[in-house]
């Protein structure tokens, strides 16, 4: 059994929820089952060009998605701070050991929206409040935010009073030492965010004194400032990324030779099997409608807007742009103009789709991307599964509204979770 290539590329889509870091670091990497370890690790491959995800096949068959997604962040964050060269010389390995993985568990779910109890067995794994319970340091107990030389530190000078085989690792952690070559590969996949985002985390939680070791620094190019919780644009890329994903197909085709045949007559046609883009896209693109709420509460939001349509490969896809409030007003990438200011209404949108498909005698959108408030009235749509709402304002007022004018089949994302 081997983890399919279609299957790896849905888990890698699946990481996007929790942060575009690890879709990219997956997208580099290569998944391989093996029952030579009892769980996961990673490995580099000699060039450095892109990491090993090595899994338990018992542990990956038995593992929910949510688990398997866990275990590749976890996996991702030991990359990202470096673990393989900065405990391979511990006298301690057992304490290293459970000390990055207090680092790893704790950031996934502070920083990167992992839920603790929704993790298989999480009450046996490695947790400051279950490892160090009441112990304190200076009167106070101990944080779940420091750095793994400091729970490295702890655990040494109380050793005898804690029963560390009473916790287990998520991985193993017969690092390879971090690849430059890695890192500078994975450089040149990741935006400025992204790089600044890596660089802040990997700062705080760095061995101040590893600066004089090899490779004991990651190098990535100068950044701009940014927040670490990932943007709202995200959830688009990651739809376009799922639904491209779908469009490539095997299928036999004789118009060209596989290249174990190119030395046969050349009037022997023979059919091979190849990886290709589905060709329909050159006549029908996908039709994706973006709305945005101008009402006022919502205006600040024109510039991200505009800018996630354009995120949008037009190779693909066919955009359409409007702003709305109680009138529709079409609008367009090249003039980005606004138009609106007064009340809100959300059936003018479900109006708006039904008389361009009467009118312009087409098929209902593909997804519609819709930015408000949710303060509108109710609106019943002939594809509600196809609609994505991103709602800016209080979160328990968000509940209320969606439920109150939208169905039940409308994907809801609160910008308050995004950046």
């Amino acid at each position: 059994m081997n983890i399919s290539k279609a299957e790896w590329k849905e888990i890698c889509l699946s990481l996007l929820d929790h942060h575009s870091l690890f879709y990219k670091i997956g997208e580099i990497g290569k998944p391989i089952l093996t029952d030579t370890i009892p769980t996961a690790c990673v490995t580099f491959d000699k060039s450095g060009q892109f990491i090993n995800f090595l899994f338990n096949t018992s542990f990956w068959k038995k593992s929910s998605l949510y688990e398997k997604l866990f275990v590749i962040c976890h996996e991702c964050l030991h990359v990202i701070l470096n673990h393989g060269l900065r405990f391979k010389d511990s006298l301690n390995p057992m304490s290293a050991n459970i000390a990055m993985d207090i680092i790893v568990n704790h950031t996934l779910v502070n920083r990167f929206g992992f839920v603790r109890e929704q993790i298989s067995g999480h009450e046996e794994l490695c947790w400051v409040d279950t490892i160090f319970k009441d112990l304190k340091v200076n009167d106070s107990l101990i944080s779940d935010d420091e750095t793994a030389e400091f729970y490295l530190n702890i655990l040494n000078k109380n050793a005898k009073k804690l029963n560390l085989n009473n916790y287990k690792l998520v991985d193993s952690h017969d690092f390879d030492e971090s690849s430059k070559e890695f890192f500078k590969n994975l450089d040149a996949n990741l935006s400025d965010q992204e790089k600044e985002n890596i660089r802040k985390f990997y700062e705080k939680h760095k061995d101040q004194k590893a600066g004089d070791k090899t490779g004991g620094q990651l190098h990535f190019a100068n950044t701009q400032k940014v927040t670490v919780k990932r943007k709202w644009e995200s959830v688009i890329q990651k739809w376009a990324k799922r639904l491209l994903s779908h469009t490539e197909k095997n299928c036999d085709q004789w118009a060209r030779k596989h290249r174990r045949f190119s030395m046969l007559d050349q009037n022997l046609f023979l059919p091979s099997e190849m990886e290709i883009e589905d060709l329909d896209f050159d006549n029908k693109k996908i039709q994706v409608y973006f709305y945005l709420d101008t009402s006022g509460s919502c205006w600040h939001l024109k510039d991200r807007f505009f800018a996630a349509a354009e995120s949008l490969p037009k190779k693909y896809f066919e955009i359409r742009l409007f702003c709305f409030d109680t009138e529709v007003t079409e609008t367009d990438l090249k003039s980005k103009k606004m138009y609106g200011g007064g009340g809100t209404k959300f059936d003018i949108l479900e109006k708006n789709i039904q008389k361009i498909m009467k009118e312009e005698k087409t098929n209902y959108a593909d997804a519609v991307f819709v930015i408000t408030d949710l303060y509108g009235n109710l609106i019943k749509s002939q594809h509600p599964e196809r609609w994505y709402w991103f709602a800016d304002g209080h979160d328990t007022m968000i509940d209320k509204l969606s439920k109150e004018y939208l169905q039940p089949e409308c994907k809801v994302f609160k910008l308050s979770d995004f950046v």
